[in-house]
Formats: structure tokens, sequence, C-alpha cells
């Protein structure tokens, strides 16, 4: 497990590894399609997402043309982390 998963302060649980796989997909995500695309409630992507820009491999930003709309990106060290995770 600590294989795939880290170990220390980088450490990713099973549903934060699903979401990183999900994330590198696509250049951005809205929240909401993120969501649906793991087939989990918004609240649920939302906490893995947290985990993951916490450590530095996702980033939060808001649409420019609807400021409320957030979209979520994989940061260039969560492309890394999940190629060497596809590795």
């Amino acid at each position: 497990r600590d294989h795939w998963c880290g170990t220390g302060d980088d450490a990713l649980e099973p549903g934060q590894i699903d979401t990183l796989e999900v994330l590198v997909q696509f250049d951005s995500w809205r929240m909401s399609d993120l969501a649906d695309a793991l087939r989990v409630d918004p609240s649920t992507a939302t906490r893995a997402v947290d985990r993951l820009v916490r450590i530095g491999l996702a980033e939060r930003t808001h649409c420019s043309d609807d400021k409320r709309v957030v979209r979520v990106s994989a940061t260039d060290s969560g492309r890394r982390r999940a190629s060497a995770l596809a590795d």
C-alpha cells in the first residue's frame, strides 16, 4: 500500500488516487462534472480535491465568465504523480 499511496504527509487515500487519475484526463474540470465522473456526491469530490490541493497535486480556479463556477485541474506535480501511479 505504501508503494501506491505514499507515506507521510503526501500519502493518498484510494479515493484521492481515483480523483487524481480522473483529473489528469482533461486540462480542467468543473467540480460538478468531476463529481459526476467519479460517481460520487459533490461534497465527497470536494473533500478529495481539498487534500490534493493541500499537497500541491491540484489547484482550484474560478471560471472567468462565471465566478460561481469552480474549476479544478492537476498541477504539473499532480500529473507526474498520476503518471508514476499508472506506471
